[in-house]
């Protein structure tokens, strides 16, 4: 068998208009049979929970990265933060089946975690205050499309980051809440 691997620019409609995306296709022919699978690059990425069931696809670049220090993202996440890519609600697009979470927020507005029905890893967070979808950097599939975001370009709720954790470089934004 051979595997064909091939960058292209790829137009696509989207909300009544054309944009402009990289894509990379992979072929793959073996006894006959060939499987190709397209994979946007830095205008859109694909990501996926720890066991494959539940996908995801962004379509376009995302809205920012976020570091956020709250509360419940250190318990989701394990972590001191959570990192997080912003993507307008439009753009992003899930496959598989869910589990939902609800909690309300400091603002007094509801958040929805939504994760993986069989595995439960957290795919991404609906905060009502916006209109963006909060998704959980670790789950995007495509490594370099992560590296070229370049790092979080604000950090949330930093009252509550821990005195050991130097604020992002490359954030911008500071905010001491939401």
């Amino acid at each position: 068998h051979f595997t064909l691997f091939l960058k292209e620019e790829k137009q696509i409609k989207h909300k009544d208009q054309q944009i402009k995306i990289m894509v990379t296709t992979e072929t793959t022919t073996e006894k006959g049979k060939e499987t190709t699978e397209t994979t946007p690059l830095l205008g859109g990425t694909t990501g996926s929970c720890y066991c494959g069931k539940l996908k995801y696809e962004v379509i376009g670049p995302p809205q920012g990265v976020a570091a956020c220090h709250c509360i419940p993202c250190r318990k989701w996440s394990g972590n001191p933060n959570s990192v997080n890519i912003l993507v307008a609600a439009e753009n992003f697009k899930t496959h598989g089946e869910m589990k939902k979470y609800v909690r309300v927020a400091d603002s007094g507005k509801n958040v929805t975690y939504n994760f993986c029905k069989t595995c439960h890893c957290l795919i991404f967070c609906e905060p009502e205050i916006t209109p963006l979808k909060v998704v959980k950097i670790g789950t995007v599939d495509d490594s370099d499309f992560v590296n070229k975001l370049g790092g979080p370009n604000i950090e949330i709720y930093t009252k509550n980051r821990f005195d050991w954790c130097p604020p992002y470089a490359s954030a911008q934004e500071q905010h001491t809440d939401m």
